[in-house]
């Protein structure tokens, strides 16, 4: 029985991830390396400094809501925002820089001034805010653990003998390693993220490999395979670094217990996700766009709840196997299982799906199977697997202790069963909810890999975005939204821990 969990893990691994890379592999072999010119090095130093620039931001947002939730693990607002479009926060603010408002009408006296610079930079530097408050929680998730671990003793000490800010300078150098690894994991997130850049007219390096793939001919695919080696590296050596820190058991020996601050969520969520959400809600016209977002997306709609539905089943699968895999056997390979499912994670999305897409007209392909969602499952699967599989192994971390008392107490194995059952339900339900959220507005796999004839609600909102039809975006944002609020539910259930 102990082999089962692992023996799921590995199958759902190669059916997600090790198929499509496999196959990509092989046709990689007869294709020659391109050799990079200035643009596209110079696309590459963009996408660096943007990404900088995004994660020392949204660091610098996560420090305040990590250092008072420090001691609260279920605290599940702060995920939220990543739970909702990447795309809604710049969406909504992008109001504010639109003709006709007092902002835009002052941006565009810039051109006629000759300071043509000032619409685009407006643009650009929104996005960077916007992607910021987006992916702050990833940044959060990192650092809250950082500053669990610190000692209550050296608190103490620093609240009795240092002044205010000299505290908060030595509590920052103590998490330094926190810090780096937090935006580090913002960084390698939003490297391969096109969309939000890509409406602010940033040339991305993810962006232009998106283009090359829409126009590559199936023989030019392995050249662009292979002009996305920086990605590639970036991922590789982002999933050994963050698999080093997640698998491994880090229990502290004295942690600090804080109260916790209440007033923190309204002032995040008031500030960072209410005014853009608000902004593009102001352009419904009345209650009858829902009406007629249901006559026109309705089929997109089912289709994405279909597609959500089983990757959520099949994350809660995968967070029980982890949690498994780490309780009760050795951790030997679960490193590698983690490596490789982060590798390809976080990959660009255009690149995952593309992989998907070429597999699908293969000859040995099953033209059932081809011309069905399963290939956009599948490749939703292989880029929020880490989700699944991180909640099980946070959960399996941090009940160490109390399973080792249970296993020396064979009396008792009923209540040890009907313990950590009420331990893993809430986290496997988290786990799914989290990969719902998260499938129903993801877009640059799902554009890649979906058959004709069979859309989802995440390319009609690509449209939308497009073509600034923004009613009826509103309306679909407004709708991901709620159901993204909702999965935050069951993060909310409180893990019972005993004996």
């Amino acid at each position: 029985m102990a082999r089962v969990p692992r023996l799921l893990l590995w199958l759902l691994l190669t059916l997600a991830v090790l198929i499509p890379a496999i196959d990509t592999l092989t046709h990689l072999r007869a294709a020659a390396f391109p050799i990079p010119t200035s643009t596209d090095l110079e696309r590459l130093l963009r996408s660096l400094v943007y990404a900088g620039a995004i994660a020392t931001l949204g660091t610098l947002i996560a420090i305040p809501a990590s250092w008072h939730l420090r001691a609260c693990p279920r605290a599940a607002w702060p995920v939220l925002p990543l739970l909702l479009p990447n795309y809604l926060i710049y969406a909504g603010c992008q109001r504010l820089i639109a003709p006709g408002t007092a902002l835009g009408d002052f941006l565009a006296r810039g051109p006629a001034t000759g300071e043509n610079w000032w619409p685009l930079a407006a643009a650009r530097s929104l996005a960077v805010l916007a992607l910021a408050a987006w992916s702050w929680p990833l940044a959060f998730l990192v650092l809250r653990e950082f500053f669990a671990r610190l000692d209550d003793s050296i608190l103490s000490a620093l609240r009795m003998d240092a002044p205010r800010f000299a505290r908060a300078r030595a509590i920052l150098r103590l998490a330094a390693p926190g810090l780096l690894a937090g935006g580090s994991t913002v960084a390698l997130v939003t490297l391969g993220s096109a969309i939000p850049l890509h409406l602010a007219q940033v040339d991305s390096y993810a962006l232009s490999l998106w283009t090359r793939l829409s126009l590559a001919s199936p023989a030019d695919l392995a050249g662009v395979w292979l002009a996305a080696w920086p990605c590639a590296l970036v991922a590789i050596v982002g999933a050994f670094i963050l698999s080093g820190h997640f698998a491994l058991p880090a229990e502290p020996a004295h942690p600090a217990t804080p109260r916790p601050r209440r007033r923190l969520a309204p002032v995040y969520l008031l500030t960072l996700v209410a005014p853009p959400l608000a902004l593009l809600v102001s352009e419904l016209h009345g209650p009858s766009a829902f009406p007629r977002f249901w006559r026109l997306h309705a089929d997109a709609l089912a289709n994405s709840l279909l597609i959500a539905s089983t990757l959520g089943l099949l994350a809660a699968l995968a967070a029980c196997a982890a949690w498994a895999a780490c309780a009760w056997s050795s951790r030997r390979g679960l490193r590698l299982l983690l490596v490789l499912a982060l590798t390809w994670a976080l990959l660009p999305g255009v690149l995952i799906g593309q992989a998907w897409a070429s597999l699908c007209v293969r000859p040995w392909f099953p033209l059932a199977l081809a011309d069905s969602p399963v290939p956009a499952i599948l490749a939703q699967c292989g880029r929020f697997l880490p989700v699944a599989l991180l909640a099980g192994i946070a959960l399996a971390r941090a009940d160490a202790p109390l399973r080792d008392v249970r296993r020396l107490d064979d009396a008792c194995r009923p209540r040890a069963f009907l313990a950590e059952f009420r331990m893993l339900v809430p986290v496997a339900l988290a786990a799914g909810a989290a990969c719902f959220a998260l499938s129903l507005h993801e877009i640059e796999a799902t554009v890649m890999v979906q058959p004709p004839g069979y859309d989802s609600l995440a390319r009609r909102m690509l449209e939308m975005l497009h073509y600034q039809r923004m009613e009826m975006l509103a309306t679909g944002v407004l709708l991901v939204s709620c159901l993204g609020c909702l999965a935050t539910v069951p993060m909310c259930i409180r893990v019972r821990r005993g004996r």
